[in-house]
């Protein structure tokens, strides 16, 4: 019985951890990043031949078949890691519909894309070669894209939530130790 009881209380004490994680990490809210961006946006006119490489980017990740050769090593890296996920996206929001600029930040472009089912702010940028080196967009996330990409949130804010999330659960380690000890 008092073995029970000591498992209860240690199953309470990891409710605990993770109710308190929860409700102390607040998940990103597109839409206020996309303010944070455009709100940094400098109007300048975009660079000649963007529109045109982001509308081919975009389409080529829909297809599953991007142009690598346009792009700079790491660039292209990046988007081979990525293209499972974001084929899977871009294709579930539907055909491309328009693209509009936004504006600069930076070296690199910014334009709404609107597919049927939905719109993204994507970002371009070039190098001094002329290929692709920024390409990237706020996606809408999801609670499981926001635990798959913790790394995304900026270091300092990062290093906050993981130091509470630590803090709570060596507190939530010592009481289950604590509860263990406990002859009930």
């Amino acid at each position: 019985m008092k073995s029970i009881l000591r498992t209860m209380l240690v199953l309470l004490a990891a409710g605990a951890v993770v109710a308190a994680a929860i409700a102390l990490t607040t998940p990103s809210d597109p839409r206020q990043e996309e303010r944070e961006v455009l709100g940094r946006t400098v109007r300048r006119p975009p660079r000649p031949g963007g529109e045109a490489a982001l509308l081919q980017a975009i389409t080529s990740i829909q297809r599953g078949h991007p142009d690598y050769s346009g792009m700079s090593k790491d660039m292209a890296e990046s988007v081979r890691d990525e293209l499972a996920k974001n084929e899977k996206l871009l294709v579930g929001l539907g055909p491309l519909q328009s693209l509009a600029y936004q504006g600069g930040e930076g070296r690199a472009d910014l334009y709404r894309a609107r597919f049927k089912s939905g719109s993204l702010l994507w970002e371009i940028g070039f190098g001094k070669d002329g290929k692709m080196d920024g390409l990237g967009f706020i996606s809408p996330f999801t609670p499981q894209d926001w635990i798959d990409n913790y790394a995304r949130f900026h270091f300092p804010e990062r290093g906050e939530r993981m130091a509470t999330q630590f803090a709570i659960l060596l507190a939530a380690a010592a009481f289950g130790r604590y509860a263990l000890r406990l002859r009930l």
